[in-house]
């Protein structure tokens, strides 16, 4: 959905669908810290970061914080870390707010789903 926004008539598309698109990355960032389940699901898929951070680890030892990595507890803390560096975004909220579907959709030129 970003990138069809960002294209706008541009795209060389016809359609589109949208499969679990980053709607709004800071909305969903404190929907995941409100309740236990979800902070455990928080808590999950900051291991499977992790896991994927060691797998490469030479890049992102190089390119990340690595100790703020490993010391990660959720998923946005990760970002804080890795993502955000990365990414070269002064803040965790820029990134969320730049990598976001919601501001771009009403710039979407063809049927999406």
């Amino acid at each position: 959905v970003k990138y069809l926004g960002e294209d706008g008539p541009n795209t060389p598309l016809v359609g589109a669908t949208a499969v679990c698109c980053p709607w709004d990355l800071l909305i969903c960032g404190r929907f995941l810290n409100r309740k236990l389940v979800q902070r455990l699901y928080d808590r999950v898929l900051t291991i499977g970061l992790q896991g994927y951070a060691q797998l490469h680890h030479s890049v992102f030892s190089r390119l990340a914080d690595w100790d703020g990595i490993k010391k990660s507890r959720s998923v946005r803390e990760f970002d804080n870390y890795a993502t955000r560096l990365i990414g070269k975004f002064e803040t965790t909220d820029t990134f969320y707010r730049q990598s976001s579907s919601a501001q771009f959709v009403g710039n979407v030129a063809i049927p999406l789903l």
